[in-house]
């Protein structure tokens, strides 16, 4: 700064005027430094306004013209900061308390919208507390609920999309399914029509070998008697077969009297009945079975009634 050199006398305060000071007086006329001038209120007004208008391409902004602001003591300065540290403390304890209820709410709209009906009411969701809580956050804390917002939307759409997919492929397992059952359904309907052929096949068949040999169904009946009573297979082939007489040993079953009857070195035989056509009869020692059990059967009533008997005529004291 440049300090002009006047000869005018120096301007002096009003408070400067009041008070009576022996100070030399200096010739008139004399040269003297003096920013009278140039530190007037109207120059300093000027010089703002001229270099508010120089750094307005650079953004800088002008004072408020005529402002009553006043100067802030230090002591002032650090009571203000105090204050506004302990409301900065409140508002960061308020901040960390939505935030707490902002994650629980996000967390809990995470996981209801696994489901495909919540989708569209997680967005909602998230869109009011973003909203709700962007007042506290500022920005920086919006655009972060805005980010998991759109995370929470892409994994939702992902979901969707495997969803869909799982859709389409179990669609196709199902047709492919269904194709298969009805094939395999088919295949079994022809093997099954190709059996109940030769089932109507094998019945005619028997019928008229019923019809041409009578005597087959009757061998049939004596085929099984025989197994019931205990006879082998073999026994029986050479029964009915080929009709010869065999020599038997052992134990034989009536399902009529429900009683097995022993026989020893007996002669077994299948005849002809006399008595009525196409019908056989197993014998026993040239006697037929239904008889002969029947006759055992007496034998062995007898011999019970004759041991109680004898069991009661023995019975008494011995002296």
């Amino acid at each position: 700064m440049v300090i002009p050199i006047v000869q005018t006398e120096r301007r002096k305060k009003k408070s400067e005027k009041l008070v009576k000071k022996n100070y030399r007086k200096k010739q008139s006329g004399a040269a003297l430094l003096s920013a009278n001038d140039i530190m007037s209120r109207h120059k300093l007004k000027a010089y703002q306004d001229g270099y508010a208008l120089a750094m307005a391409k650079y953004g800088l902004k002008r004072g408020i013209v005529g402002s009553e602001a006043r100067h802030t003591t230090t002591a002032q300065y650090y009571r203000d900061l105090l204050n506004q540290t302990e409301d900065i403390q409140e508002n960061i304890g308020l901040l960390l308390a939505e935030k707490e209820r902002a994650e629980s709410g996000l967390a809990k709209i995470k996981s209801e919208a696994r489901t495909e009906q919540l989708k569209n009411k997680a967005t909602d969701a998230m869109t009011a507390i973003a909203s709700g809580v962007g007042s506290l956050f500022g920005s920086g804390k919006l655009k972060e609920l805005e980010q998991a917002n759109g995370k929470l939307q892409g994994e939702v759409d992902k979901r969707d999309n495997q969803i869909r997919l799982l859709n389409d492929h179990m669609r196709m397992q199902e047709e492919r399914h269904s194709t298969e059952t009805h094939c395999q359904q088919e295949v079994h309907q022809q093997e099954l029509n190709m059996k109940v052929k030769k089932i109507e096949e094998l019945n005619e068949i028997i019928g008229k070998t019923f019809k041409w040999f009578p005597i087959m169904r009757e061998m049939l009946q004596m085929e099984k008697f025989c197994k019931s009573a205990g006879f082998t297979q073999e026994m029986i082939d050479v029964l009915l077969a080929k009709r010869k007489p065999i020599v038997c040993s052992g134990k034989l079953y009536s399902t009529q009297h429900r009683q097995s009857f022993q026989i020893k070195d007996a002669v077994c035989k299948i005849e002809d009945d006399l008595t009525e056509e196409h019908k056989l009869v197993l014998t026993i020692n040239r006697q037929p079975i239904v008889l002969w059990f029947t006759k055992q059967w007496e034998k062995l009533q007898q011999n019970l009634r004759n041991s109680v008997q004898k069991k009661q005529k023995n019975r008494g004291f011995k002296l």
